[in-house]
């Protein structure tokens, strides 16, 4: 996944909305964090990810459709029926599809500034 894909895929979602820079603002979002994070110069937060999502009235998965070619999707439901090491499996798949991508984890070294 590409953090300009992404960019990309928000601010069409935006367009689609008709939702303003200033809506962003009043979701709590600064200017310059959204506009630094759509020039790709630095990733958008945990936080500020779910507040878009909150804003553009998306699921986490319509989000990244379009930006990957198959949304990891996890259900907690279906969670819950795996044994601990089908559990730790699935771990390290999103941690390696994290690293793949170059998503900051807290293992990487990422933050949400």
């Amino acid at each position: 996944m590409s953090q300009v894909l992404l960019a990309e895929r928000i601010n069409a979602l935006r367009d689609e909305k008709n939702i303003t820079v200033e809506d962003i603002e009043r979701a709590g979002i600064s200017r310059s964090r959204y506009y630094r994070f759509v020039r790709g110069e630095t990733q958008i937060s945990v936080v500020d990810l779910s507040r878009l999502l909150k804003l553009l009235a998306v699921s986490f998965s319509e989000l990244f459709a379009g930006v990957i070619d198959d949304p990891y999707q996890l259900s907690i439901g279906d969670l819950a029926k795996c044994t601990e090491t089908e559990l730790r499996q699935k771990q390290a798949e999103i941690e390696q599809t994290a690293a793949s991508v170059g998503y900051p984890t807290a293992e990487n070294g990422g933050n949400c500034d």
